[in-house]
């Protein structure tokens, strides 16, 4: 898969922390992770302290301290950038974070489906640390985690009553996959936007000395326009009201009501040419559209 997260550099090797249920954590993230709506229906595994170690430069792991199994859970449910699959069809999630919240320098760790666990240096470590600093806050409850069953008691109760599943595991992995990859494309479509309205923008205003004494005319006739289309408009409503009323027959109002939309076509079908004789005296518009020049010459609101 292109454009992955996990892979976009080699990482290095991790040595796990002692003494904490961090190294068991790792070894079944993807057990976990297959048996997601099972533990979240049940606050004694939910609430599972993992002792990660999460933490940031200057501030520690202030609003990170005590992240449960549910915040994990549902961190990597809904941060995009919490997921990925490489270009070799590993599944890879962030299992610890540290860095910097300001430089944005970051070593996270990340654990993938066959076991492999490394740091990498994660491009968008801001998402990271402010999505799980939130999904923390929803599983801050001491006495909850107090009252929770440890990391392999969770396990061994899942094992004993649930199962793998891999293909409902490679579906979560796809779609989280699947709509980050939307995201990216839309903030690419809209900074493609940008820098086509820049453009469009720029080519109008090379082009201000010929195009503004046209468009001032076209103001004029746009005015003109709508000034006599609303006339018409009400004598349309008229025409009704004396048909309603029996002061004129059917036959005479469709030859009237028909002349009226004549006379509102040819007004439109004037202005129309206009614009068009606009864009074709004036060289240098190409992928310009009129729209875009209307806008340029409109007074700020």
């Amino acid at each position: 898969m292109k454009n992955s997260i996990i892979s976009q550099n080699d990482g290095k090797p991790s040595s796990t922390q002692k003494d904490s249920n961090f190294n068991l954590f790792l070894e079944n993230a993807f057990f976990l992770i297959a048996n997601r709506k099972h533990i979240m229906c049940n606050p004694k595994m939910y609430y599972t302290v993992i002792d990660a170690n999460n933490g940031l430069a200057y501030s520690g792991n202030s609003g990170l301290k005590n992240t449960t199994l549910g915040c994990y859970l549902n961190w990597w449910s809904n941060c995009l950038q919490a997921s990925d699959i490489d270009n070799d069809n590993s599944k890879w999630v962030i299992a610890r974070i540290a860095g910097s919240p300001l430089s944005g320098c970051n070593n996270c760790l990340a654990v993938s489906n066959d076991g492999k666990v490394k740091f990498i240096e994660h491009p968008h470590f801001r998402i990271l640390w402010k999505t799980l600093m939130e999904n923390n806050k929803m599983f801050n409850d001491t006495s909850l985690q107090q009252e929770a069953y440890t990391l392999q008691e969770v396990i061994e109760l899942l094992r004993q009553n649930t199962s793998y599943d891999e293909k409902d595991t490679h579906i979560f992995f796809l779609e989280r996959a699947y709509y980050r990859q939307k995201s990216e494309i839309k903030s690419l479509n809209e900074t493609k936007k940008r820098y086509y309205d820049k453009i469009s923008q720029l080519k109008v205003e090379a082009k201000n000395t010929l195009l503004q004494p046209h468009m001032e005319e076209y103001t004029q006739l746009r005015e003109m326009t709508s000034y006599y289309t609303k006339k018409i408009n009400t004598l349309k409503i008229n025409l009704k009201i004396k048909l309603k009323a029996g002061q004129i027959d059917r036959h005479r109002y469709q030859r009237l009501h028909m002349y009226l939309c004549l006379r509102r076509d040819m007004l439109q079908e004037r202005l129309k040419l206009f614009r068009s004789r606009i864009m074709s005296c004036v060289d240098g518009l190409e992928g310009v559209t009129f729209s875009e020049i209307l806008t340029y010459y409109q007074p700020p609101k």
